[in-house]
């Protein structure tokens, strides 16, 4: 976990301007080698170096950013992200299968979310193509095969990237605890339609704490609902936000603009497929995200697959913001005087 901290540090550092990186990075190095005898957090440190990259792009910047980056079409695809596990749970065939449907009997409020979160495949399949879809758009029409303008300020796409990956982080986290809460606070406010635990000969009680060990994940529930509803939701968000992250990277390094766009998807998908026929899906990233219906492992070891995507996606940006790597960044001509200046 050392080494992880020291080079999420180097990475913060890389987005401050250049007078300032060296001493910073020097400055992180010792707090993190010095956390254990002031008892301070490795986490700590690493967050509130982002937390200080991210101060030093101007207020400005990030208005421009934000304004720029969001439309309609994040409201639209967040309310498609409810609609789509909502129908294909609750009135696909015609038969409102939640509301004592036939063929349906959940242990308990995890069964429900469980059911709810598994219950849109196209969610499941295509989780990278809505991250891009709600996210990356506008980078997207940015990025003309015809002309190029480079952007010398690390700190513009500093907040590009920090912009983009806010985004489909809230989107994704909020509709996953909107689920949460659908399915932990207002289905027993219903009278739990379709829970019935006395099918797999348990009450209430030990319902309950069965699900502790349903999937992965699941036991967090050991510290409360509410705390697994956050922290799931979170994580979630997190998975959402890399993905945007390796959609960016590929739309500023992969001249075929579709192609780009469909990479993080097409990883996604051949990844799964490579987990399922080598017999140990739950090590594809779609699993990590969405462990529901497989088999619970430890918690670092079902978020490990992901883990190991976002040391990637860090390599990747840790060179891409290095001015002596990174390549021209693709950008419209007329939006040209919109650019810092170096």
């Amino acid at each position: 976990m050392s080494k992880l901290a020291e080079w999420l540090v180097g990475i913060a550092a890389v987005g401050l301007p250049r007078g300032n990186r060296a001493r910073y990075a020097e400055q992180w190095a010792a707090d993190l080698r010095d956390a254990e005898q002031v008892g301070v957090g490795r986490f700590q440190i690493v967050v509130g170096a982002f937390g200080v990259t991210a101060g030093t792009v101007r207020r400005e910047i990030w208005g421009r950013e934000l304004r720029a980056t969001l439309s309609w079409v994040q409201p639209a695809i967040f309310l498609l992200l409810l609609a789509i596990p909502l129908y294909f749970a609750v009135v696909r065939d015609d038969v409102l299968h939640l509301f004592g449907g036939p063929g349906v009997a959940l242990r308990g409020s995890f069964g429900v979310f469980s059911y709810l979160m598994g219950g849109g495949p196209l969610i499941y399949l295509l989780f990278p193509l809505y991250v891009v879809f709600i996210s990356c758009l506008r980078l997207y029409r940015e990025v003309p095969t015809s002309e190029r303008v480079t952007v010398r300020r690390e700190s513009y796409l500093f907040a590009r990237l920090a912009t983009a990956g806010g985004i489909s982080f809230v989107a994704f986290a909020f509709s996953t605890f909107l689920l949460f809460v659908l399915a932990f606070y207002v289905w027993p406010a219903l009278g739990n339609p379709s829970v019935d635990p006395g099918v797999y000969f348990l009450t209430p009680e030990t319902a309950v704490t069965s699900s502790f060990t349903e999937s992965t994940y699941s036991q967090l529930l050991a510290l409360g609902p509410l705390t697994f509803g956050i922290l799931y939701s979170f994580w979630v968000g997190f998975c959402a936000a890399i993905w945007t992250s390796l959609a960016m990277a590929a739309l500023l390094t992969v001249r075929n603009r579709p192609l780009a766009v469909a990479l993080p998807f097409l990883v996604y998908i051949a990844q799964w497929v490579a987990a399922s026929l080598l017999g140990n899906v739950r090590a594809s990233f779609a699993a990590s995200t969405f462990p529901f219906g497989y088999q619970q492992t430890s918690i670092l070891a079902g978020a490990a697959p992901m883990l190991v995507l976002t040391a990637i996606a860090a390599a990747i940006w840790a060179k891409l913001l290095r001015p002596a790597h990174r390549p021209d960044v693709l950008f419209p001509s007329e939006n040209n005087a919109a650019t810092p200046a170096t």
